[in-house]
């Protein structure tokens, strides 16, 4: 299953590709594999050095009973090696205008990938 930014192609200019691991909740891969998430407004910040992906919304799943302590856009982990969060940051330092969104998720044998 993949699901795609629609607006990457439009607004962005592809410099660099990079596959990164997120660290989800149980209900979060149930409702991704359900197509419930938006990358739409989706973008990554380095938050005390570790990658964290922003407002991607992930609607809360339906038979969960978590209720009104669920928040669909909080922020969640990318799992990347130390080389390429060092190159990232590195980007980033260089160039303060660049912006790293997410191009597409995929399911990936037993974990999603951004």
């Amino acid at each position: 299953m993949q699901i795609f930014n629609r607006q990457y192609k439009r607004d962005y200019l592809e410099l660099d590709t990079y596959e990164a691991g997120l660290v989800l909740s149980g209900e979060e891969v149930k409702s991704i594999r359900a197509g419930r998430i938006q990358l739409e407004e989706a973008h990554i910040k380095f938050v005390a050095n570790i990658p964290m992906l922003i407002n991607a919304h992930i609607s809360l799943y339906a038979h969960s009973s978590r209720g009104d302590e669920y928040d669909p856009i909080r922020s969640r982990q990318l799992l990347l090696n130390k080389k390429e969060i060092i190159a990232l940051q590195t980007k980033l330092h260089k160039e303060p205008r660049l912006t790293i969104v997410p191009k597409k998720m995929l399911y990936y044998r037993t974990s999603y990938k951004a």
